[in-house]
C-alpha cells in the first residue's frame, strides 16, 4: 500500500510537542474540552476567546495563532504567534508555527530564517532555494486531464523535469514527493538529508532518514509549475509520486470522479468570486468548511450517531466511503465485527473487518445504517494525538466523493460539491438543505 507523508517537511516535522494546555480560565477548559471531543469549530471559538481572558498567557496567542493558520488566516497568525514568541521566546513549537505561517504566506525568506533558528538547516536550504519564484506557472493557468483507468484513486499522467510519470492527489499529505527512483532518471535537484517524523507506519513516532528536492518543471498538460519542492522517497517502484496540500494549495483543483477528469486552475480571489456569482444558487451545491492542519491534512466537521467527529479527507483511501477510528467506535459504542487486525496496512483491504452507523452527517450531508471499515495502525495510529494536537476520528476516502464533482478551495477554505446528473447517489444518502455558500 502507499507510504503516506503525514508529518509535513515544513509542518508537523517541526511541532513534535504534544498540543497541550494548563489548567485555567474557562475559554481555556472549553478549548481543551472541544479538542478532546472532536469538536473543532467549539475550539476554534474558544481559541478566539481565550486571549482576552488571559492575554499574558503564551498558550493563549499559540492556539489562536495555530487555529488561524488552519483557517488559512496567515496575517492573523503570524500576528499572534509573534505576539505569543514574545511572552515565551523559548517555544520551539510556536516558532515552528510562525515558519510554517511564513511558508504558506509565499514569505520564503522569513520562513528560511525561522528553520535556522530551530536548527533545521536541510528545510532551511530547500525553502532558501525557492526563492523568488516557487511554484511560478508557465503556459496554461488551467488544465484538465483525464484520469487513468483502472485506479481506485485519482492518477494522472505528468512530466517531471520531461519524464513522464503518473502522480496521485493526496489530500492526506502535506508535503509532495517523488520515488526516488524517477527523481534519479529526471535529475531532480537533490538538497541535503534530513530526519523526518512519522506517524503513519507504527504505534509509535519514528524517524526514517530522507532527502528533500527541487523539481525545476512539472508539467500537468499545458501547464507548467516550476520549483516544486518534494520530498525523495524510496517507494520501491509501486508509487510514482505524489501531489500534496503543500501544492494543491496554490490551484484550485476539482476532481469530477463521475466523468473521471482532474481539472488545476490558477487560484486567483478575483476570478474565483467572479465564478461564484455565475453559480446558480438552487443547483443543489454543498459547501463544507474544512481546516488545513499544521502537518498538511485536510480535515472536516462531523458526526456519527449524534456524537461530535473530525473527519479526514483521504484521496487515498480505496475502502469503503467511511473508516472509523477505534477510538470512536468506543466513545460511540458502535458494534466491531470481523476481529481485530493489527497492520501495516490499509483498513480497506479487510473488507470482512468492519463496523455500523446509525447516522452519520458531514455538513448538509447524511447517511443511514452503513457499514463502515475499521481503521488499523496504519490509519490512525496513537501518535497522531501527539502531533496532530487531536483526534482524527474518520475518513472520507474516495468511495464517499463517487457522485461528486469534488473542488478543493484553500482561499476559501472550503471542499464544494456539486452531485452529478450523470450518476445518481445511494437511497440512503441524502442531503438537509444543500447551500451555496455556509
Amino acid at each position: 500500500m502507499l507510504t503516506r507523508w503525514a508529518a509535513a517537511a515544513i509542518g508537523l516535522v517541526l511541532v513534535a510537542v504534544p498540543w497541550m494546555a494548563r489548567g485555567g480560565p474557562s475559554a481555556q477548559t472549553t478549548f481543551e474540552r472541544c479538542l478532546r471531543g472532536g469538536n473543532l469549530r467549539g475550539a476554534a471559538e474558544a481559541a478566539r476567546e481565550w486571549p482576552a481572558s488571559d492575554p499574558n498567557h503564551a498558550s493563549s496567542w499559540k492556539n489562536l495563532g495555530r487555529f488561524e493558520l488552519m483557517e488559512n488566516r496567515l496575517p492573523e497568525a503570524r500576528a499572534h504567534l509573534r505576539r505569543a514568541l514574545t511572552l515565551d521566546p523559548s517555544d520551539r513549537e510556536t516558532k515552528a508555527l510562525l515558519s510554517l505561517a511564513w511558508y504558506r504566506s509565499g514569505e520564503l525568506s522569513q520562513s528560511a530564517s525561522e528553520l535556522d533558528i530551530l536548527g533545521h538547516e536541510a528545510l532551511a536550504e530547500l525553502v532558501a532555494t525557492l526563492e523568488p519564484k516557487a511554484y511560478a506557472l508557465e503556459g496554461a493557468t488551467s488544465v484538465q486531464l483525464g484520469l487513468l483507468p483502472l485506479s481506485l484513486r485519482p492518477k494522472f499522467p505528468v512530466r517531471v523535469n520531461g519524464k513522464d510519470a503518473q502522480f496521485y492527489v493526496d489530500t492526506r499529505g502535506g508535503m509532495s514527493a517523488i520515488n526516488d527512483t524517477i527523481a534519479r532518471a529526471a535529475k531532480v535537484e537533490r538538497q541535503q538529508s534530513n530526519f523526518l517524523q512519522f506517524w503513519f507506519w507504527a504505534a509509535g513516532k519514528w524517524s526514517v532518514k530522507n532527502r528533500f528536492g527541487r523539481v525545476e518543471v512539472l508539467n500537468l498538460g499545458s501547464m507548467r509549475v516550476k520549483r516544486v519542492p518534494v520530498l525523495l522517497p524510496n517507494w520501491k517502484g509501486l508509487v510514482d509520486g505524489l501531489l500534496a496540500t503543500d501544492f494543491l494549495s496554490h490551484f484550485e483543483m476539482t476532481i469530477d470522479y463521475p466523468r473521471r477528469e482532474i481539472l488545476f486552475r490558477k487560484a486567483d480571489p478575483g476570478l474565483a468570486e467572479a465564478r461564484q456569482a455565475e453559480k446558480d444558487p438552487g443547483s443543489g451545491r454543498i459547501v463544507l468548511p474544512f481546516f488545513w492542519t499544521p502537518g498538511g491534512q485536510i480535515v472536516m466537521q462531523g458526526q456519527v450517531n449524534g456524537r461530535d467527529a473530525v473527519f479526514l479527507l483521504d484521496t487515498l483511501a480505496a475502502g469503503r466511503p467511511v473508516t472509523l477510528s477505534r477510538r470512536l467506535i468506543h466513545r460511540a459504542h458502535l458494534p466491531a465485527h470481523g476481529g481485530y487486525i493489527i497492520s501495516l496496512r490499509r483498513a480497506g483491504l479487510f473488507p470482512w473487518v468492519y463496523t455500523e452507523f446509525r447516522e452519520l452527517r458531514i455538513g448538509p450531508i447524511v447517511q443511514s445504517d452503513q457499514k463502515a471499515d475499521i481503521g488499523t495502525m496504519y490509519d490512525f495510529p496513537p501518535s497522531i494525538d501527539h502531533m496532530q494536537g487531536f483526534p482524527i476520528d474518520g475518513i472520507l476516502g474516495n468511495a464517499f466523493f463517487q457522485a461528486y464533482r469534488l473542488t478543493l478551495d484553500f482561499r476559501q477554505m472550503r471542499v464544494m460539491l456539486e452531485p452529478s446528473k450523470s450518476r445518481a447517489t445511494e437511497d440512503r444518502v441524502r442531503t438537509e438543505n444543500p447551500v451555496a455558500e455556509q
